[in-house]
């Protein structure tokens, strides 16, 4: 029970976190992109790094964000079965989901991981904005990493509750059992 609660105090602090990041995403291309609106039809002088900068602010937001969707159990599954389901298999079958989900999670950060060091390695710089390529990549790394310390986090929540992992929100998850 209290490693249950801990592990929920300790996943939605990282969830407000990874909130208030993606929302510094997603203002900041905002701004940019006011700011490149402005610049090409006020001074008829565009930002020639807007694009490619918005580009990679979305990446970080998609990315950050995926980890906010694990927290809260909202990914795009097939439920068909676990909607049936009485308790226990929905309890099995959601401690099933998180460790595929953790595999891949591992197998993405592995990959990720080489791809930004090749990138730091090789200090290649992308064309426009002139930003280090591995800060894009990184948004994999970060994201993913994220994905698997929230799953992880779900976990106990699991024994003590008897819900899935990631399975309906709460209230859905009433409404299924009656």
């Amino acid at each position: 029970m209290v490693i249950a609660s801990f592990c929920k105090i300790v996943g939605n602090l990282i969830a407000t976190v990874l909130k208030l990041a993606v929302g510094l995403c997603l203002a900041a291309g905002v701004l940019v992109n006011f700011a490149n609106v402005i610049a090409r039809y006020v001074f008829e002088a565009p930002f020639i790094w807007a694009d490619e900068t918005l580009v990679f602010l979305m990446i970080w937001a998609v990315f950050l964000g995926a980890a906010i969707v694990t927290w809260e159990g909202q990914h795009l599954r097939v439920d068909l079965l676990t909607r049936v389901a009485p308790r226990w298999l929905k309890m099995g079958l959601g401690v099933i989901e998180t460790f595929v989900f953790a595999a891949v999670c591992v197998f993405m950060i592995m990959q990720s991981w080489l791809v930004v060091g090749r990138y730091f390695a090789n200090t290649q710089v992308s064309m426009a904005a002139r930003v280090p390529m591995e800060i894009p990549h990184a948004a994999l790394l970060v994201g993913f990493t994220c994905m698997l310390i929230l799953a992880l986090l779900r976990l106990p929540q699991a024994f003590v509750n008897g819900d899935a992992i990631s399975g309906a929100p709460e209230a859905e998850l009433e409404v299924s059992n009656r």
